[in-house]
């Protein structure tokens, strides 16, 4: 079985989208087609549209077959005119011609097997090619799992009978388009927009929509919506008080370079949901989560705590419970500087066997972030001795290639560094710094992979290795690094930012979703499950605020 393709020129395609955009605002009064590229093209074309009201979560997409684009055109603009007739308004026209179609093996088909490395990536034809669909829908209603197997049961429930005219057949292809968002102008690729390296004015617009997401996912209560399916439009039942602690350390730090009440408000109610978890015991404090006490969760807690005390001037009360807090996490500390405890069961003080690579630098991080507060030379003392134990003990002749790409330990080192200078410091920054950008990917078979960390890239850990990178660059500016490493650091952190953009939803890739409003401004970490998770829009958001206030300055 071999591919069909049907390759489409620039200016054919763009012909073909004004001649959508001109047919379905003049309704009746639709001038002559004047495209000779278009009118004379007879190749066997599959034209996808898509019309949707973002605001009511309503979208309606129809497919037609037909020889000759404007044919096939014509035919799926007035299937679509007849069909959204009830949509008081459109707020998104998506229009997808396909270009390849990749025929499936029928026995495949009919034994269940995985048909598709990547259900965000491929359309799918089922029965003949009208009967199509496109991977967003296939990611919306789970019409494929994550492993590529076929999901009969769900494609009527979701597509209708009027669309998938034969649910039985075997017969199977998967296709590529070539697609446009008509009222942008944006060419899309998995149905989002293929973006340059953001501008200033652009992160700021991504920082204020993450923003919006992070307030709108506060509840009265003070607890986020953790983690939200949008495609199904449901809160799952989950929590993780340290994601909780992180995100509102971003929400701190968004609302340091800019302040209003919206993000005053939800941050306040957060915040008390946080310090509503600790429990003092004597002179010492922890941070308590399903009967456990953790090195990372009283570690963030100061970090956002201490940011969050000193934006609004918080309670000497709070304060004393900040203090609580970092005595426990020294008091985990060994004589050379090791945390050796970093996850202890509450009701024993049982000290379970369980490391985490990242608690170190988040611990480091709040001991010097309290010692901001509160000039307590004992917790720098003690952050001091920590790096010193994590860089002289733990790394010590480590290759570059076998250190932890730790975002967490490049923050506390430029904090650290700050409050005391040492040689050490500094070194160690541009060593994982290295590590990250050697881990970086380029010339990826999948172009969106390039930029992003892991294959496939995940969100999350890309916007914490770019939140690292811009950590070590806020320190390369401090000690007059050579010129080179910053140009590299630069690039690599800009890299990482264009990757990340296609993440977070916006008004053109939300068309798809049952309550777009809710998810706006939000970011998933994987393109082929549309999971909204506090962390997620926390790293993410932190990488794009990190770039503007560090990186863009310096140039």
């Amino acid at each position: 079985m071999e591919s069909v393709e049907h390759p489409i020129s620039e200016s054919l395609f763009a012909a073909a989208c004004g001649w959508v955009i001109k047919a379905l605002s003049q309704n009746d009064q639709v001038e002559a087609i004047t495209e000779p590229e278009l009118l004379n093209d007879t190749q066997p074309r599959v034209a996808i549209l898509t019309v949707a009201d973002t605001n009511a979560g309503q979208y309606l997409t129809r497919t037609s077959h037909k020889s000759g684009l404007l044919q096939a055109l014509n035919d799926v603009i007035a299937k679509i005119e007849l069909d959204a007739e009830s949509f008081e308004q459109v707020t998104n026209i998506k229009l997808d011609i396909v270009t390849h179609i990749f025929p499936l093996n029928a026995d495949r088909v009919q034994n269940r097997h995985p048909l598709i490395s990547d259900r965000s990536l491929v359309g799918f034809m089922l029965g003949d090619y009208e009967s199509a669909w496109l991977p967003e829908e296939s990611v919306r209603f789970g019409l494929f799992s994550r492993k590529g197997k076929l999901n009969r049961g769900r494609i009527l429930d979701a597509l209708g009978a009027d669309r998938i005219t034969n649910v039985n057949s075997n017969n199977a292809w998967c296709f590529a388009t070539r697609s446009r968002s008509l009222l942008d102008g944006a060419d899309l690729f998995r149905g989002k927009a293929l973006r340059d390296v953001p501008a200033e004015h652009e992160i700021e617009h991504i920082i204020a929509q993450a923003k919006h997401y992070l307030c709108r996912a506060t509840k009265d209560t003070g607890k986020f919506v953790y983690a939200y399916d949008a495609a199904s439009s449901q809160e799952q039942d989950d929590y993780n008080i340290l994601r909780h602690a992180g995100s509102l350390w971003s929400m701190c730090e968004i609302y340091q370079q800019k302040q209003d009440n919206e993000l005053a408000n939800a941050i306040h109610r957060v915040a008390q949901y946080l310090e509503n978890s600790i429990e003092i015991q004597d002179k010492q404090a922890r941070v308590l989560e399903k009967g456990y006490v953790k090195l990372g969760g009283n570690g963030l807690a100061l970090v956002a705590l201490s940011s969050y005390y000193q934006i609004f001037n918080a309670s000497a009360d709070l304060l004393e419970k900040l203090q609580g807090l970092a005595q426990w996490i020294v008091a985990t500390q060994s004589e050379e500087g090791q945390f050796t405890v970093h996850k202890q069961r509450v009701r024993d003080d049982f000290v379970m066997p369980f490391v985490s690579d990242f608690y170190p630098g988040e611990a480091i991080l709040g001991l010097v972030a309290l010692y901001r507060l509160d000039h307590n030379q004992l917790l720098l003392d003690a952050a001091n001795n920590a790096a010193n134990w994590l860089i002289n003990i733990r790394d010590k002749d480590k290759p570059i290639d076998d250190l932890q790409r730790d975002h967490w330990l490049l923050y506390a080192i430029t904090a650290l560094y700050n409050e005391s200078p040492q040689a050490m410091l500094a070194e160690q920054s541009q060593r994982l710094a290295t590590k990250i950008m050697r881990c970086q990917n380029s010339q990826q078979p999948t172009f969106d992979w390039n930029g992003g960390w892991k294959t496939p890239p995940m969100s999350t850990t890309t916007a914490c290795m770019c939140e690292g990178l811009s950590a070590a660059y806020k320190l390369a500016v401090q000690i007059s690094a050579d010129t080179a490493y910053l140009h590299q650091l630069k690039q690599s952190i800009e890299r990482g930012l264009q990757n990340q953009r296609g993440y977070q939803f916006d008004k053109i890739n939300s068309a798809y979703l049952q309550n777009p409003a809710f998810a706006e401004g939000g970011f998933i970490c994987d393109y082929d499950r549309w999971l909204l998770r506090i962390d997620y829009t926390q790293h993410s958001v932190m990488s794009f605020l990190n770039y503007k206030r560090w990186v863009l300055p310096k140039n």
